[in-house]
């Protein structure tokens, strides 16, 4: 603070304004809280004198201030007016002066669309309480002046609204130059700002000491460094705090178009100066210098004198020589930026490859491959869905209701087809639906499809809310991690079919007996801790061994597939069945009594009953044998209830065959 002051003061020819921009507000404050300190106290006789003078020095400050243009808003005469009519209310006991006063203020509220009016308004009946509480005819007042109060506050909170839109829109604009500026990966809004603001600010200090050396060099009042961001000039870095506001106009934009530097001179000063910014008070010399990149202009460099003819050619040599060096140094910026956010990512990525290393089980590396995925891109939204036959089946998604679909009629259907990753920018310009499920909103989407050598064993879908979410790097980094996920997947895959193999039985694929001896331990377990009920189902196809005399062995195979296919789609989905042995199989009905047993078992067996069989020696049909067990009923131990479920079996195979007998 105390070097923007010294700098303000001692600013060549604007040294007096300098001084007076400090000066003038300071004592219309310090009158103003001297008013608001006698109106607090009360204007007795002795007081009224003493604020009558404080009064006029203050309207004789202020009237100064804003003829020169040193006290900008409107908010300090609104003050003063109000010091006023409260002063006049004290001393001539006018209680119209109140409604008089609001209304003067409110209506400058809605005339001039200003904030401080509106907070300012706000505030008054906090500053009246007193009124409401003595009584009286001030209580019709106070009622009248909140009737003027609520447009102001309805404005006032309408008006908040714009300028959150406008600041929001401010903040987009930040994100999409830092976007360009730092290219970043990943989608993290608030790191590509931070970062971004980070890297701007060491290139500003860096720019700063260069312009106070040209400044030096060319004994100059003030040097200015512009850089460009959005195709537009903007003030980086200056010697002379604070940076200079933009025109839409002016020198400045015509030596963007030239590219060349530009010496322009005054020779008094009526002259009238349009540089393209706002330059300084009674400037009398100006040197323009481009920074250039090549042929790529990427800043300007702008020295101001209020000297008369303060440069010359060999000055306008130099400038272009300290111009070289800030663009090495924009560049040298530019490139550290993008080489740590690459050795960051580059850090990410391997974090998330050696995670996708440690995992063997399939729901553990597609959860370690969505987690993966948003950590790199940043998106809210990454969706992990695997093969099975032309169906797909989407992983680790609880907020979707159906996880089993085709991709048909959907844009992901196009990277199926192709076996290529696609990147739509924006799914409103296509006519399919960019999911085969719902899912939040939906602007842009990539695909990754995970390969099996030409084999696609799923695919991984990135999506952003917002249009354009991905730059040519998202999509890259991206691709190099879903290469890696690829061989996880199929990794797990193999994994996966090794581990069903050594549960399953191969002629039938249900699970073997002693997968099933497992299942049967742990659910028994579970209803005990549960108090709930099971029920065991062991059947036996009729004389099996004659068919297999009969018609071979080929045939018995198929009889025992074709068996183990009808239980499966005959059973429900909790119910866990098994081939026990032989022609022998055996089913575990989770949560059925005996009543609910039985019904499943007559119905497998109706079943069974109309399956027809061919074979050399001609066409034939089979029957099967049901005993049934229910727990705890029956049995309260696993061995006792095979037991009893057994002699069910038994029971039923020597009462005739070809039916369903209970424990």
């Amino acid at each position: 603070m105390g070097g923007f002051i010294q700098k303000t003061l001692s600013r060549g020819r604007g040294k007096e304004k300098g001084y007076l921009r400090l000066l003038i507000p300071a004592i219309a404050g310090a009158l103003l809280s001297a008013q608001f300190f006698l109106l607090f106290f009360g204007l007795r006789e002795k007081l009224i004198y003493l604020y009558a003078a404080v009064s006029l020095l203050t309207a004789i400050v202020l009237a100064y201030g804003y003829l020169k243009d040193l006290i900008s808003g409107p908010l300090t005469a609104v003050v003063y007016v109000q010091c006023l009519l409260e002063a006049s209310l004290q001393i001539w006991h006018i209680k119209g002066l109140h409604l008089i006063h609001y209304t003067v203020i409110a209506g400058g509220s809605l005339i001039l669309h200003n904030w401080q009016f509106w907070l300012f308004m706000a505030l008054q009946p906090i500053l009246h309480l007193k009124e409401l509480i003595n009584g009286g005819s001030e209580i019709v007042i106070f009622t009248a002046t909140l009737v003027v109060i609520g447009p102001c506050i309805y404005l006032a909170t309408f008006n908040l609204k714009k300028n959150e839109e406008k600041y929001r829109q401010a903040y987009q604009n930040l994100i999409q130059r830092a976007d360009t500026a730092v290219g970043s990966y990943v989608l993290d809004r608030d790191a590509i700002v931070k970062r971004y603001l980070a890297e701007t600010d060491n290139l500003k200090k860096d720019l700063t000491e260069i312009a106070k050396t040209l400044s030096y060099a060319l004994l100059a009042d003030r040097t200015t460094i512009f850089i460009f961001e959005g195709g537009r000039p903007v003030p980086l870095a200056t010697d002379e705090e604070p940076l200079p506001e933009m025109k839409h106009s002016g020198l400045l934009y015509e030596v963007i178009e030239q590219k060349r530097p530009r010496l322009v001179l005054f020779e008094d000063h009526s002259q009238s100066v349009k540089a393209g910014f706002e330059c300084l008070e009674g400037v009398m010399s100006l040197l323009y210098c481009p920074v250039m990149d090549d042929n790529v202009l990427v800043g300007i460099m702008v020295s101001e004198s209020l000297r008369y003819r303060a440069f010359e050619e060999h000055e306008v040599h130099l400038s272009k020589a300290m111009s070289i060096q800030v663009s090495q140094l924009i560049k040298k910026h530019r490139l550290l930026s993008i080489m740590s956010i690459e050795h960051e990512l580059l850090q990410v990525l391997q974090k998330e490859s050696e995670k996708l290393i440690q995992k063997l089980e399939i729901q553990d590396v597609t959860e370690t491959i969505r987690q993966g995925a948003m950590a790199i891109s940043g998106a809210e939204q990454v969706f992990v869905m695997l093969r099975d036959g032309r169906s797909y089946v989407l992983i680790n998604a609880d907020n979707v209701e159906k996880n089993r679909f085709t991709l048909k009629g959907t844009l992901l259907e196009d990277i199926a087809i192709n076996k290529q990753p696609f990147y739509f920018r924006d799914v409103r310009h296509f006519k399919k639906h960019p999911l085969p499920f719902k899912a939040e909103e939906v602007l842009s989407l990539a695909g990754f499809p995970l390969l099996s050598g030409n084999n696609i064993t799923g695919m991984v879908v990135v999506t952003s809310p917002e249009p354009e979410a991905f730059t040519e790097r998202h999509l890259g980094i991206m691709q190099l991690y879903f290469n890696q996920a690829s061989e996880s997947i199929s990794r797990a895959l193999l994994h996966e079919d090794i581990k069903m193999k050594a549960l399953t039985d191969g002629l039938t694929g249900l699970f073997n007996h002693r997968h099933f001896q497992e299942r049967l331990e742990e659910n028994i377990k579970r209803a005990t801790r549960l108090r709930e009920k099971l029920s065991l189902m062991l059947l036996d196809i009729d004389h099996f061994k004659r068919i297999n005399d009969t018609y071979g062995h080929p045939v018995g195979d198929q009889v025992l597939k074709t068996l183990a296919s009808t239980i499966y789609d005959t059973v429900r989905e909790i119910d866990i069945p098994a081939r026990y042995g032989g022609e022998e199989f055996a089913v575990l009905l989770l949560g059925a009594d005996k009543k609910s047993a039985q019904q499943i078992a007559e119905r497998l067996r109706e079943r069974v009953k109309k399956l027809k069989f061919n074979s050399s020696s001609g066409e034939f049909s089979i029957t099967i044998s049901i005993g049934i067990a229910t727990f705890p009923e029956d049995a309260n131990t696993r061995e006792s209830l095979i037991e009893r479920a057994d002699e069910a079996l038994y029971q039923a195979k020597n009462s005739g065959r070809d039916r369903v007998v209970l424990a």
